[in-house]
């Protein structure tokens, strides 16, 4: 069974909203700044578990991969919520999202 499209686009878009909500926000510069380095460096590692999981075909690194964005997303929310909790809550879905990649990701390494 496959995923709708809209789930992905929905969880994309609240990211997109919660990095808008902190970019635009009345906290320091400081703050912006350290929240948005690590919104960016998490999508960075979103972007190659990709590569490691479909191309390569590592299927225990990619879970380990998919851990490592795990604990960023959640230092990312962390720091959203300091900030503005409801760029925190806008990132709900895409935790969520991801800790069910961790899953299955983890049980296709166990059939593998």
């Amino acid at each position: 069974m496959a995923i709708p499209d809209c789930v992905e686009y929905s969880v994309c878009a609240h990211m997109g909203i919660a990095s808008y909500l902190i970019y635009t926000s009345q906290a320091s510069s400081e703050r912006i700044q350290k929240a948005l380095i690590a919104y960016g460096i998490q999508l960075a590692v979103n972007f190659f578990w990709s590569i490691i999981f479909f191309n390569m075909q590592a299927f225990l690194f990619a879970f380990l991969w998919l851990l490592l964005l795990w604990v960023l997303i959640i230092v990312t929310m962390a720091l959203f919520y300091r900030i503005r909790r409801s760029a925190m809550y806008l990132l709900i879905p895409y935790f969520l999202w991801v800790t069910f990649a961790v899953y299955l990701n983890f049980g296709v390494f166990q059939l593998n």
